[in-house]
């Protein structure tokens, strides 16, 4: 899997990421920047538009802030072909937001508060429309690409942010599967063997048990992670072992 990173990932503003898995390309969010005016508020596009290496067949959006979400005009035009995903609610708020975005960058410029040429029009949004398609949560769907070479999977889950927010989740295979499978249960086994507490031998293997769950479809690595990571946040020692835990890892 590849990642580039087209705007920013530490601050608000042009949220937008780039993945290719095994020839599947996928952008996550297409925000614009808040704090800038026409084309310097874009995610850095000329990154992957026109690289034939980094081809970009499906764009996710995670909620409708700007931040996430007001690129996107742009990019159905740059990449006519692809698919938008989102929540139900998410697009009731896109056909709302989006026009309104548009006549916003109309009147600023009109009235001179900004020197910017609008970076698209509400015919340009309303015409976006076409590219959306709409999931529930916890609906698996298919998002490979013609020229992927294994198949991947996504699937929106409730972020709980603002209205239609969700988060991603991303399946292909990479590897043996039934062979991951056996290490994973391997790695469960060991957590259960460990006594529950903020320690590293049994927080680490806690935090993946959900993500095992979904992956593989046992229900109890599910639970077993629920439980897990109850048993780790009660403890009055966890907080003292998750900022030793932050004070090692570079950047935080």
């Amino acid at each position: 899997m590849k990642y580039v990173p087209l705007g920013s990932s530490s601050d608000i503003g042009a949220s937008c990421h780039y993945l290719q898995i095994d020839g599947t390309g996928i952008l996550l969010d297409t925000g614009v920047d808040p704090q800038q005016d026409g084309l310097d508020g874009l995610p850095l596009l000329d990154l992957v538009s026109g690289h034939s290496d980094r081809p970009v067949v499906h764009v996710m959006v995670t909620h409708a802030h700007h931040d996430h979400l007001g690129a996107l005009p742009v990019v159905l035009k740059r990449f006519p072909h692809v698919a938008a995903h989102m929540t139900r609610a998410t697009r009731d708020l896109a056909d709302i937001l989006l026009p309104a975005s548009a006549r916003l960058q109309e009147r600023k410029q009109r009235e001179g508060s900004s020197l910017a040429d609008p970076i698209f029009t509400e015919d340009d949004a309303e015409a976006s429309s076409y590219a959306y398609e709409t999931h529930e949560l916890e609906s698996s769907f298919d998002v490979t690409g013609l020229r992927g070479s294994v198949a991947v999977r996504a699937r929106f889950y409730d972020a709980g942010h603002v209205l239609g927010s969700a988060g991603i989740l991303l399946e292909f295979e990479n590897g043996n599967f039934e062979e991951g499978m056996a290490h994973s249960a391997r790695l469960i086994e060991l957590m259960e063997e460990i006594e529950p507490g903020p320690n590293h031998e049994y927080a680490c293997p806690a935090l993946g048990a959900p993500i095992l769950a979904r992956i593989s479809g046992n229900l109890s690595w599910l639970a077993l992670g629920e439980s897990s990571a109850a048993s780790v946040l009660s403890s009055p020692l966890a907080v003292p072992y998750f900022t030793v835990a932050d004070s090692h890892i570079p950047g935080a």
